[in-house]
């Protein structure tokens, strides 16, 4: 059975110093190899201080989640 996924990755530097490339790779991978279809990403550079209110890809992504398009958000880290 394939199941629709959704993939949020986040990095807490602006610039170049930290990318979500690597977590977005991976994910990917990880959802290929588990019979997952990604319909969405959603990725931000913001820091881990900063309150869920304040991260507005993440709230973006909670609210695609809440219209039933896919079964499951997806991480690399648990304090993601």
């Amino acid at each position: 059975m394939n199941e629709n996924a959704i993939i949020y990755a986040r990095v807490s530097s602006k610039g170049d110093r930290q990318s979500t490339e690597r977590q977005i790779y991976d994910l990917t991978r990880y959802a290929a190899s588990n019979n997952m279809t990604v319909v969405a990403t959603y990725e931000e550079h913001i820091s881990g201080a900063k309150s869920n209110k304040e991260r507005q890809a993440l709230q973006d992504c909670f609210a695609f989640a809440e219209t039933g398009a896919a079964s499951c958000i997806i991480c690399s880290e648990l304090s993601r």
